[in-house]
């Protein structure tokens, strides 16, 4: 139990200690060189993917199921 306590201890000082170099990251600070618009549009897409992949699964599934119940019944 201490074991974890002094683990999880670690991880919090250690990643306060590297706050300041994800602060200094290239790629999030929206800098002056138009890369605004690629970054928004990739962030976008990150987050859409996963939630089209689960939609498109669970309408593919749905549908499966309606179509043997339908030819079953």
């Amino acid at each position: 139990m201490a074991d974890s306590l002094y683990a999880c201890l670690f991880l919090i000082l250690a990643s306060a200690g590297f706050s300041s170099a994800a602060h200094a990251c290239t790629v999030c600070g929206f800098g002056q060189d138009g890369s605004q618009g690629p970054f928004l549009l990739t962030t976008a897409l990150m987050t859409m993917m996963p939630l089209l992949f689960v939609g498109g699964a669970v309408y593919y599934i749905r549908r499966r199921l309606k179509s043997r119940s339908h030819d079953e019944g």
